[in-house]
């Protein structure tokens, strides 16, 4: 399903070639191993929570609109970025991105409440290995899922003009400003919901 961390490795791999769009799903894996867990020992209680719901679609909404904002603006001239491989933070910005875009996204912990609840239910009752299978499985699909986007989107950017590259990723801006303001709009309806 389209979301922030699919727009943001297409993004990132134009800019910063395969790995970068890659590790931003390695990233996204890690925030699910702690979720797994939780929900293993009761974590489900506290996601289904009004305020919870609250929080994580508020912030998730301005974390949104604020990277939307910035890949949205990007200045008229902008060409194509040269992919710069000795680039020291191209470990850690995907990886850490790839675990705030999801962590700031309410429908990922809303399908790990429900669906993904319902997986760790049934995966229990082979014990730790069918709860660690499920796992496995679960991110190796998200995994291979996302490199092949990463893998796709930078071999093909040699076919894109500057023009298309910067049409390409104001799109993606646009489309994340679009989900941040759907989220800041849930977070108001539950404000009326708990006021008078």
């Amino acid at each position: 399903m389209p979301g922030p961390v699919l727009i943001y490795t297409i993004s990132r791999s134009l800019s910063h070639g395969f790995i970068s769009g890659a590790l931003a799903a390695i990233g996204h894996s890690l925030l699910e191993l702690f979720l797994v867990i939780g929900l293993t020992f009761g974590l489900d209680r506290l996601l289904n929570n009004q305020i919870a719901e609250f929080v994580i679609g508020t912030a998730g909404g301005l974390f949104l609109l604020w990277m939307g904002w910035g890949m949205s603006k990007k200045p008229v001239g902008t060409a194509i970025p040269i992919v710069d491989k000795s680039d020291a933070d191209s470990s850690r910005g995907p990886i850490s991105a790839g675990i705030i875009l999801s962590a700031t996204n309410p429908y990922f912990f809303v399908w790990w409440a429900t669906v993904g609840l319902s997986f760790i239910e049934e995966s229990r009752e082979a014990g730790t290995a069918g709860i660690a299978a499920f796992y496995t499985g679960h991110i190796s699909a998200d995994i291979i899922w996302y490199a092949m986007i990463a893998l796709a989107v930078s071999s093909g950017k040699k076919f894109l003009s500057d023009t298309t590259y910067k049409v390409i990723v104001r799109c993606c801006g646009i489309f994340l400003i679009c989900l941040g303001l759907y989220f800041a709009y849930a977070g108001k309806d539950f404000i009326q919901r708990i006021l008078p």
